[in-house]
């Protein structure tokens, strides 16, 4: 029995899904099927009823899970003590932030305080944020909506204004428009998941009725640079995000005399099991100065 079993096991109980599960691990279903099979065969159980293509976590399975999380949750903060006990850690702290550039401030002084602490930074949707913290493998997220779990807590930490950028050579560039008159407009959003991408639709749908065209969310540069040289797309962008400028195209920003939106930044993390004690640390300073 090995660690990567027990990881690949936890993550497809609570997916309930293998090509979830494989998605999330970045591993081929074939390859997850074969360590899940392998781990059902040493133990001389079946973990998972299956029908079809749909599997299931059984009785059998509920009560192993309950042990490998408590054993997991033991082993990773007994390594951090081992390790800090004999002087060569490096605490570690794995969290996420959809968009770096709103804890860099914050950050970059707390890695001037704490040269020992190495972290490991993810961008998260909140589903994705919510798997890796009751796996364990995140000891805390910031997402753009509240991830609403019974075993996960979650406390609001500021709200930040977005802005609307087009470059010069756009249509609307230097004019004044109305958010309606955005209707049949194309959308990119540099370092944009999907809870951005649903915030902002929720935001246009209710304001003014239409559902916005989002042609690109993501953080591939050669896309995000692709969809900014063609000169017809409005770049949707929150605040402090570094906003780019290339001398390929210069960005302005877009008058929208109605335009009020904002993105709620949330904090969560697993109510009952132990974070490191660097995660908790950094998770209490981040709140408090992004909050401040």
């Amino acid at each position: 029995m090995e660690m990567t079993q027990l990881g690949h096991f936890v993550t497809t109980a609570k997916q309930e899904s293998i090509t979830k599960a494989a998605g999330m691990l970045n591993i081929t279903q074939p390859t997850l099927s074969v360590s899940i099979s392998r781990l059902e065969d040493e133990l001389g159980v079946n973990l998972f009823d299956r029908t079809g293509n749909k599997i299931r976590l059984n009785d059998t399975g509920r009560v192993f899970l309950s042990y490998v999380e408590q054993a997991l949750d033991l082993l990773r903060y007994g390594v951090e003590q081992a390790c800090a006990n004999d002087g060569i850690l490096t605490s570690v702290v794995a969290f996420s932030v959809p968009d770096s550039s709103l804890v860099t401030d914050a950050w970059r002084d707390y890695v001037s305080e704490h040269p020992d602490v190495v972290f490991h930074q993810h961008s998260l949707s909140a589903e994705q944020a919510r798997m890796s913290i009751l796996d364990a493998t995140l000891d805390f997220a910031l997402t753009y909506v509240p991830i609403r779990d019974s075993l996960i807590e979650w406390r609001p930490v500021m709200t930040v204004p977005v802005g609307l950028y087009v470059t010069p050579e756009h249509p609307l560039a230097g004019k004044t428009v109305k958010l309606a008159d955005l209707r049949r407009q194309n959308f990119i959003m540099n370092r944009g998941n999907k809870d951005m991408t649903d915030c902002f639709a929720d935001y246009c749908q209710e304001e003014a009725f239409f559902p916005p065209r989002v042609a690109y969310a993501g953080d591939n540069p050669v896309m995000f640079d692709l969809f900014m040289r063609r000169g017809d797309c409005i770049l949707v962008l929150p605040e402090p995000s570094d906003l780019p400028q290339t001398s390929a195209y210069p960005i302005v920003p877009l008058d929208v005399t109605d335009w009020s939106f904002k993105l709620s930044i949330w904090q969560s993390y697993h109510k009952s099991k132990a974070r490191t004690q660097a995660g908790q640390k950094f998770s209490q300073y981040l709140y408090e100065r992004l909050r401040a």
